[in-house]
């Protein structure tokens, strides 16, 4: 879509309170708790872009925010990852990067259940690429599908780390200097910390200006005082539409069990669920303390072990490929608007299904688990998570679309990469709207496959895509029926 939740937060620099109290002055005096009033100072909080004096609503606008926030990291880091020739010499980090991409839809499926437990309808929505000259986002960083290179590694460093003035260690902030500089040169601008975004929502989610032990130091810059979602407002904790860690095959991770899973999905059935789950985010990606494993400390060791040696070991797929109908004026979109005629209906497929798996997903946590059959909460979520995300989703966008050609000209060696395309418009947000709109994108695939299987050597399917688009059908057949 055009214009998210993030794009139009206000980000408001509040004046600093004029006297601490020795707690929070000791506070203020760590190294977290000066990096988070200095951000706090400089760049302000983040306030949603419709004024209201509803603290739920607010928070309710910034979660929003951070689910586009992680929506748009995993697809990018899904479009570096399957940018990693699996024979080469960066063929290891290729799981890695997966593995993280997987940690953030952790991230975006505990967000739902936040929603969730405001009373709030879930959110997978993103924005997308535009191609009028604005870059779409700001979120951490203009929205970019890339193959990956040292500079991309560069963002990726800077976007999961703590500001530079967080860090004591002399030796690491002498390291990751370079790195960041190297970032913001790649990007054009400065790359935005999510950090204050997840700190402003804790604070909301406080139940008073107290300092909370899983995160003591916002009380020393996060005003407005008093600013919290009162408990009348919870209204959906322990909901039973929100997403339990057994229902994406993982492990619960609590208060007295944190490193239990790396993939955070949390149920929220307390305030103080909410707050852990939120410092678990931050503490993983986004925020201004780093856990042991955290992105930050992958993505460095992937820079230090790779950055100066791509293009070495990566596919020369495009960047921000796309399915545009008409030439382009812009040089940089043309070359990489898919115009062979095979390619390019396995990338409009490719959309489909991305699109199909969203609004499965939307449909499965809204759906309560008494529901059974293809529209039931079980069903959803494992069309989603098995045969949409692994016998399509990767297998097209791992396997299939980078060996396919980009463009017609017989001089071109230029390869394809999946799209990631959402439309200009919103996508549907309430259970009919969905269940249509599925009904419409079910039939699109099955008219693209159509299309496929009609096509002429040398374009003709391969017994092997032939096999996708059979167990595609299979697959969609109790769902397509479920609508009909």
């Amino acid at each position: 879509m055009k214009g998210g939740h993030y794009s139009r937060l206000k980000w408001v620099r509040p004046k600093p309170p004029k006297k601490l109290s020795l707690g929070l002055a000791q506070l203020a005096s760590t190294p977290v708790g000066r990096a988070l009033r200095d951000a706090v100072l400089s760049v302000g909080l983040p306030r949603a872009g419709k004024p209201t004096n509803s603290p739920r609503a607010q928070t309710i606008d910034l979660l929003k925010a951070a689910a586009e926030v992680e929506h748009a990291l995993l697809t990018q880091y899904l479009f570096a990852a399957y940018s990693i020739d699996s024979a080469g010499p960066a063929a290891n980090l290729k799981d890695v990067i997966v593995e993280i991409a997987v940690e953030e839809m952790g991230h975006l499926i505990t967000v739902q259940n936040l929603l969730r437990a405001l009373g709030a309808e879930p959110y997978f929505d993103r924005e997308s690429i535009w191609f009028s000259g604005r870059p779409a986002g700001q979120y951490p960083f203009p929205l970019r599908f890339e193959p990956l290179s040292g500079d991309s590694l560069a963002k990726y460093v800077e976007t999961e780390s703590m500001p530079l003035d967080c860090i004591a260690d002399k030796e690491l902030y002498a390291k990751l200097k370079p790195i960041f500089e190297r970032a913001e040169k790649a990007t054009g601008t400065k790359v935005n910390h999510v950090g204050l975004l997840y700190a402003k929502i804790f604070w909301n989610f406080q139940k008073d200006d107290s300092p909370h032990p899983y995160w003591p130091e916002l009380p020393i810059g996060i005003p407005p005082i008093g600013w919290h979602v009162v408990d009348k407002d919870l209204k959906g904790l322990g909901d039973e539409r929100q997403v339990t860690a057994a229902e994406f095959g993982r492990t619960p991770v609590t208060p007295s069990d944190p490193g239990a899973d790396q993939v955070y999905v949390i149920k929220i059935d307390a305030r103080d669920d909410a707050l852990f789950a939120i410092a678990q985010i931050a503490r993983q990606g986004e925020g201004y303390q780093a856990g042991q494993d955290s992105h930050f400390n992958r993505f460095v060791k992937a820079y230090d072990d790779f950055a100066n040696s791509f293009p070495t070991g990566i596919r020369a797929v495009p960047v921000n490929p796309n399915t545009l109908t008409k030439k382009q004026t812009k040089p940089e979109i043309e070359a990489s608007r898919i115009t062979h005629p095979k390619t390019l209906l396995w990338a409009k497929l490719f959309d489909v299904r991305y699109q199909v798996l969203l609004l499965e997903l939307w449909l499965g946590t809204a759906t309560k688990p008494s529901v059974s059959g293809a529209l039931g909460r079980a069903g959803l979520f494992d069309a989603a998570l098995h045969a949409e995300m692994i016998r399509r989703i990767q297998r097209l966008a791992n396997q299939m679309l980078p060996e396919m050609d980009l463009k017609t000209d017989a001089e071109s060696t230029s390869k394809a990469a999946a799209p990631f395309e959402l439309p200009d418009e919103a996508l549907p947000q309430t259970e009919k709207s969905v269940k249509a709109r599925l009904k419409r994108l079910l039939a699109n695939a099955e008219a693209l496959a159509d299309e496929i299987e009609k096509l002429h050597a040398p374009n003709a399917p391969s017994a092997a895509e032939k096999s996708v688009l059979d167990r595609m059908r299979t697959d969609d057949k109790p769902l397509r029926d479920a609508l009909a």
